[in-house]
């Protein structure tokens, strides 16, 4: 009894305090996800960019592109590999993928940039004699990276967008 009293007191407490959780929803209701939604995405026509585009399209539009958006986010992309595991006979065993972003948040109205940022990410995959299985391997480890730049993009925009709102 004595235990579900004090937890009950320390959620109260958490939610009078403002307390968000860093990875909690940002739904279209809200103030972050509504300025999330008002986003024109200006990335570079490559495979990766296209990747990523479509990846972030589909993690922060839930009605689809705005048709009057209030920001464009500009993103510049940069890729790398490097090799990280040796055979016996020197050649490749494993590789890691590093995705590397830098972005710029404006204001269309204004043409102010309010926010910047820069992540990075990697993603590991086996070489193995078949180069089709490398191929595919390979573009798989660029997907999930991709995947998990998409989401720190967005993460990373929600937390400026609800600092806004404070």
């Amino acid at each position: 009894m004595g235990r579900r009293f004090i937890a009950l007191l320390g959620f109260s407490l958490l939610a009078g305090c403002g307390f968000q959780p860093m990875y909690g929803s940002l739904s279209p209701n809200t103030q972050a996800g509504i300025e999330l939604e008002n986003i024109e995405l200006s990335i570079p026509n490559t495979r990766l960019g296209a990747l990523l585009h479509n990846q972030l399209a589909d993690t922060i539009y839930s009605q689809g592109a705005p048709a009057e958006p209030a920001h464009q986010l500009a993103i510049q992309i940069d890729s790398f590999e490097r090799s990280t595991a040796l055979r016996i006979d020197a050649s490749t065993a494993r590789e890691i993928f590093e995705l590397q972003t830098r972005f710029q948040l404006t204001d269309i109205e204004s043409g102010e940039v309010v926010y910047t940022g820069a992540r990075t990410t990697t993603a590991s995959y086996d070489v193995v004699d078949s180069q089709f299985s490398t191929l595919v391997s390979k573009e798989d480890a660029q997907t999930r990276a991709v995947r998990q730049m998409s989401d720190d993009i967005k993460l990373d925009l929600g937390w400026h967008f609800s600092q806004l709102t404070e």
